[in-house]
Order: C-alpha cells, then sequence, then structure tokens
C-alpha cells in the first residue's frame, strides 16, 4: 500500500455554511514612480471593469482600523501567503491561498463577528486618498510623487 500512497496528496477544506468571519479582498499593486505595476497581471481584468485606486495605504488602513474598532469588530488583515499545497507541511490559516492564485497578489481583511449580511463601515476621507479608474487602463498606470518644491 505504501507504493500507491507515495505519490498521494490531499489537503482537507472546510466550507462553513453559517461563517462567522467576513473576508475582503484587496489587489496589492506594487508601483514604482515613472514605470508600470510590476505586480499587474492581464487575468486582473477578469475581476470587474472598474477598480478603486488608494494613493495612501496608511492613511486607508488607519482610517479602517479606526472605523472598525469604533463599531466592535476584531480584524485581522496582511497580505495572503501563497503555499504549494503538494510541498506546504504546516498550519493554514484564513490568510493562505494556494499558489495557483499568487497572481492575485492579494490583501486580505478578515473582520468578525459578523451575520451573512454585507457589513457596512463609515470610512472618512476615502475620496481624498483614491480614486475609481476603468481597470482598462492598470497596465499603463505611472506614478508620479510630487514635493512640494515642484507642485
Amino acid at each position: 500500500m505504501h507504493e500507491v500512497l507515495k505519490k498521494f496528496s490531499a489537503q482537507y477544506i472546510e466550507h462553513l455554511n453559517d461563517p462567522k468571519i467576513s473576508c475582503y479582498s484587496l489587489h496589492y499593486l506594487e508601483i514604482e514612480p515613472g514605470f508600470p505595476p510590476s505586480t499587474y497581471n492581464p487575468r486582473l481584468m477578469e475581476l470587474g471593469d472598474k477598480i478603486m485606486l488608494i494613493y495612501d495605504w496608511k492613511i486607508f488602513f488607519d482610517i479602517l482600523d479606526k472605523s472598525m474598532e469604533n463599531n466592535g469588530f476584531r480584524f485581522s488583515r496582511k497580505k495572503v501567503e501563497y503555499y504549494d499545497p503538494k510541498k506546504f507541511n504546516g498550519d493554514i490559516t484564513l490568510h493562505h491561498k494556494d499558489s495557483h492564485f499568487c497572481w492575485q497578489n492579494e490583501y486580505r481583511i478578515l473582520i468578525a463577528p459578523t451575520s451573512n449580511q454585507p457589513i457596512k463601515l463609515p470610512i472618512k476621507g476615502l475620496k481624498k486618498i483614491s480614486c475609481i479608474i476603468d481597470s482598462k487602463y492598470l497596465k499603463s498606470l505611472r506614478v508620479e510623487i510630487k514635493t512640494e518644491s515642484n507642485i
């Protein structure tokens, strides 16, 4: 039997019917000034026609964290850790994902406790640090950093 099981690989996945944690995903886009996004993948176009670009992620997460705390939510947020299910031998959390999906370059936010209803969180100041663009322009996106002296 050991010869049959020698090449066997499995992973246990449980799908909850009534989850108490909501999962929200962001694409972590890495852009150097004057260059195309280094994490761009054409498959991103499958995710929707519009995207919201957040210019200042530090301010965004500060506002988001305060809003979640003020509304009594517990949360966890970080970049997804991609792993090879055929080689990985360790604990898997809700911040892990099969390496097959690494093109998504996902940043995941987990919020609890929740019901099966969408969560509405006030994020004051979001219009000052973000904009909505058509997804088709993502590949040609370039960033320019301006200082007070060249504005």
